[in-house]
This record gives structure tokens, sequence and C-alpha cells, in this order.
């Protein structure tokens, strides 16, 4: 008890107060470092969080952008037979039009063979079963993509992935 003795502190207390002393200092340093590799620590994992969030939506973006690509094709196709549909459709009903107004046959005949006759029709036949083909492509790949979005597990998921995953072979 340094109170009752009223002694000198000695070299072997000073020894021991100047290491404690230092060893205070080194955990003050060392909680300050502590508290400043938590905040560098929390900062990198929002960066990271950020980073993963802007792949994803690339990659959901490059996605979507094959999936409208792969969609456009036979949309592209259902519409251009359709017009083809619409224009012929418009010189029939003309003709039949005239078919009920009466018109002679033989008038109805080179109305007829204008329109192209049964060319005409058989080249509006195709056009509708290019339309309901191209219709159907569409219905596979949104099938593809529904296969892929679907809540799979294990080796069924990677079968399905595996099976379905290029979209744009549905468009061949």
């Amino acid at each position: 008890n340094r109170l009752a003795t009223l002694r000198p502190f000695r070299e072997p207390d000073l020894t021991l107060a100047s290491e404690l002393a230092t060893q205070a200092v080194l955990a003050l340093d060392n909680t300050r470092l502590f508290r400043d590799l938590q905040g560098r620590l929390r900062e990198l994992q929002a960066t990271q969080a950020r980073l993963v969030e802007s792949e994803q939506l690339a990659a959901v973006g490059q996605v979507t952008a094959g999936i409208a690509h792969a969609l456009n094709n036979p949309a592209s196709y259902i519409l251009s037979n359709l017009w083809t549909i619409d224009e012929s459709l418009e010189g029939l009903l003309e003709l039949g039009a005239r078919l009920e107004a009466g018109a002679p046959a033989a008038e109805c005949l080179l109305g007829w063979r204008a329109l192209g006759g049964d060319a005409a029709a058989s080249d509006l036949r195709e056009s509708v079963r290019e339309a309901l083909d191209g219709a159907r492509r569409i219905g596979e790949i949104l099938g593809d993509v529904r296969a892929l979005a679907l809540p799979a597990a294990g080796e069924e998921r990677a079968a399905v992935v595996k099976e379905r995953v290029d979209v744009n072979e549905s468009i061949r």
C-alpha cells in the first residue's frame, strides 16, 4: 500500500506503470482501428450488395432482350401474314357484295380470276396456316420462359434448364 508507506516509486514500479500505459494506448488504438474496420466492412458489404443487384438487373435485362427478340420474329411473321389475309379478304368481300347484288356469274368469275382465283385462295389458306404456326411458336417460347421461371428442385430443375435453356431454338 503506497499511502501507508509513503515510499518513493522504485524502478520496477515505474517500468510496470510504463508497460501498463503502453498497453492502454495500444488497446485504445486497437479499439479505434477495429471500429474503422467495422465501418469499412459495412461500406464494402453495402457496395457488394449494390454490385450484386446491378449484375442481377443487367442479367434480367439481357434475358428480357433475348426473349423480346425471340418473340419478335414469329410476331412479325404473324403480322405479315395477317396483312396478306386482310388484303385478300377485302377483294373477296367486294366480290361477295357483287354476288349478293345479283351480278351475272360471268362478271363474278372475271372478278374471281382478277383476285387470283384458286391460287389466291390457296395463298390465303397458306397465310392462315403460317400465322397459326407463328402463334404456336410464340406459345412454345412462352412455355420455355415459364419452365425456366418455375420453381423446381435439384436435378429436376437442372433437367428443365438443360432441356429448355435455348429460347431462340423455338423460333427455328
